[in-house]
């Protein structure tokens, strides 16, 4: 197990982390550029991490599509991926507030389409 040592830094960024293999990975990913490719479907990944995660549906004896909507009955590997979905798609409210106008939209991504606009209007005045 890593043990927690002083806090070692990233001399290109202001990041650190007391954790030798966190600052290792974060020099990888970020400044080396290196992906983890899936070796399935060639889908690249930042983190080995995630591509553990990922390589679950690929494995038929794992839990992948054991979390079904109840709406649309589409499946997801993870319950957190099934908690966005329900949140982004099936929401009843509208949840997704404007930070400049506080209008409310249903949809992340409607929110970014409007503050495209929203945001220009707002640092002009």
């Amino acid at each position: 197990m890593d043990e927690p040592l002083p806090e070692l830094c990233c001399f290109f960024f202001r990041f650190t982390s007391p954790y030798q293999n966190t600052l290792s990975e974060h020099l990888i990913t970020v400044h080396e550029n290196k992906t983890f490719d899936c070796d399935t479907c060639q889908k690249k990944f930042k983190t080995k991490n995630s591509l553990q995660r990922h390589k679950q549906t690929h494995n038929p004896n794992s839990n992948h599509g054991l979390f079904i909507c109840h709406k649309c009955e589409k499946c997801f590997p993870e319950v957190r991926l099934l908690r966005a979905h329900l949140e982004t798609f099936h929401a009843e409210n509208p949840i997704f507030e404007c930070p400049n106008c506080k209008r409310m939209f249903k949809y992340r991504s409607s929110r970014a389409k409007h503050r495209q606009k929203c945001d220009k209007l707002y640092y002009e005045m």
